[in-house]
């Protein structure tokens, strides 16, 4: 068990087998503390004699299918992380760090835990960004190679931040609300501002997400025109080749009263015949600028 001693309301951290040892009395607090370990989402449920707020972090990584997960019990003068990640300690040192420990109330102690949650997200989602730019350009010049994969991967990744964002917001607002009366007016303040600041970093990815939606569309647009390119250079191969389709077909017919069989300067004809056609049909296909 670790205590927090830079605040005057006690901030309490226990793992849960420490949990199950120690609040056998506590039935509701273990209900929850169960249904966090096979959740995916982040919540805040408001009970006679305490607060509780669930947390589902996705981690960073390439495909986000990764979680930390604990849960934390707010009382009037007590904090109690029940968590065996190793999160919360991670995160109370680097708040102690930013000097945002000096607030003397139980209110300003959540915004702050809250706000270093939320920090460096805007960073993430500016390399989340990069990375969408970086398969537009492969696209755009012409690599379609695994865009699929890359599609889907970026799909629900963003998917899962955005949820996020949108419990993390669910969360503010209800500590917002102050059902409890835990929070004085100036916890509640601050409470808005984190509304906002999460409200924000939902809307990025909103963006991101309408964007990934345009790209593929783009990705579309340009797997048309090359398909397009193709078929249009299979078209000018076929008309330039039709005459001389055509001449093959005529001579290879070997009807007996076919004077140019037999004549001395037959095939030199042929030949001739088959360049004309040729140039012809190069010629006219310049012409109306499909080469």
């Amino acid at each position: 068990m670790n205590k927090d001693k830079s605040v005057d309301f006690n901030v309490t951290i226990i793992t849960p087998e420490e949990a199950r040892e120690q609040l056998n009395n506590y039935s509701e607090i273990l209900y929850l503390l169960n249904k966090v370990n096979k959740s995916r989402t982040c919540k805040a449920d408001v009970h006679p004699e305490f607060l509780s707020l669930s947390f589902c972090i996705p981690e960073k990584t390439s495909n986000a299918t990764n979680f930390s997960r604990f849960l934390c019990i707010i009382s009037k003068n007590n904090i109690l992380f029940i968590d065996d990640t190793g999160k919360i300690g991670y995160y109370i040192k680097k708040m102690q760090k930013n000097k945002v420990l000096n607030e003397k109330n139980i209110g300003r102690f959540i915004y702050d835990f809250m706000e270093t949650l939320i920090d460096g997200e805007l960073r993430y989602l500016e390399e989340f960004n990069d990375r969408i730019v970086k398969i537009e350009n492969a696209i755009v010049s012409g690599d379609f190679n695994n865009f699929e994969h890359k599609m889907l991967t970026i799909k629900r990744e963003n998917l899962i931040f955005y949820r996020y964002y949108s419990q993390l917001m669910d969360i503010s607002q209800e500590l917002q609300e102050n059902e409890n009366g835990f929070f004085n007016k100036e916890s509640l303040y601050y409470f808005r501002l984190l509304t906002d600041r999460i409200g924000q970093l939902h809307e990025e990815a909103k963006i991101l997400r309408d964007y990934t939606i345009q790209l593929r569309g783009i990705y579309q647009t340009q797997f048309d025109m090359r398909q397009n390119k193709i078929m249009k250079t299979l078209t000018i191969v076929t008309t330039v080749f039709s005459p001389l389709t055509i001449i093959v077909g005529w001579y290879g017919m070997n009807f007996k009263n076919m004077p140019e069989l037999e004549w001395d300067y037959g095939y030199s004809m042929v030949i001739l015949l088959s360049i004309t056609a040729l140039s012809i049909s190069l010629w006219i296909l310049r012409k109306n600028k499909f080469l």
